[in-house]
């Protein structure tokens, strides 16, 4: 933005210096007037002396007082105000977060199984579920005749000794009483999935000893099979939780 001081001031000047030249030509014009013409040469050499005097002391007043406003001016905007300090924050640092990652369901233990003791009645159980074995598979089916799906397979096994069990292995896994996978026994129910709440599958166990848990159960490629679980590289990462449905206490 352009400083309006100077020009304004150089304004001035040119108007009194207009006014200053009308003035004394005014008084020279006068002068001259009631001069005798024989007087009239050094009348007229004093008038104008006094003219450029005065003319002479108004250029350097104005001069003088421009030159002043300029280096006024000139310091102002060279003039850098300060920057205010930023305040210092005091929003409090937040703490790094103390949540325990999640753990994935899977209760499979490292180490390796030891053998399962078993009774007589278990055995039975676990027996006839081998006869099965190359049942196809069949959704929702809950028969020998029809084929077998997962939870059709375990419940219609249990049946068959008086355990009452759903078809349904969502509702199979609310059953009986939940325990570990290291001490799971012969009959007891192995489920399988992404969460305890998204069930896929469920198993019956067969044995559990040092080279891991072999199941008998029905799978859709397959139909109804004997496999060792804990070495399976498909179900092994699926593995949730076992239930024990056969014992009462």
């Amino acid at each position: 933005m352009i400083n309006s001081a100077p020009c304004l001031m150089y304004a001035l000047f040119r108007v009194c210096k207009l006014i200053v030249f009308f003035q004394l030509g005014q008084k020279i014009v006068k002068q001259i007037k009631n001069t005798p013409f024989h007087a009239l040469k050094s009348r007229d050499l004093q008038l104008f002396r006094k003219f450029f005097s005065v003319m002479t002391f108004i250029r350097f007043a104005f001069l003088f007082c421009a030159l002043s406003l300029l280096g006024a001016c000139s310091l102002t905007q060279k003039t850098v105000s300060p920057k205010p300090r930023p305040k210092p924050s005091t929003t409090t640092p937040s703490k790094p977060s103390t949540t325990t990652p999640s753990k994935p369901y899977n209760t499979a233990p490292s180490k390796p199984y030891n053998t399962a003791p078993t009774t007589p009645f278990r055995q039975k159980i676990v027996d006839y579920g081998q006869k099965f074995v190359g049942t196809p598979y069949k959704y929702a089916g809950k028969t020998p005749k029809t084929g077998f799906d997962c939870s059709g397979f375990t419940s219609y096994v249990l049946d068959e000794f008086g355990v009452t069990a759903s078809p349904a292995s969502a509702i199979q896994a609310k059953e009986g009483r939940a325990v570990s996978l290291d001490k799971v026994l012969p009959g007891d129910l192995i489920f399988f999935g992404e969460s305890k709440n998204k069930i896929s599958h469920v198993a019956m166990v067969v044995k559990r000893n040092s080279s891991g848990i072999t199941c008998v159960h029905s799978t859709t490629s397959r139909g109804v099979m004997v496999e060792n679980i804990s070495q399976s590289s498909y179900w092994k990462t699926k593995i949730l939780f076992a239930r024990d449905i056969i014992s009462e206490d």
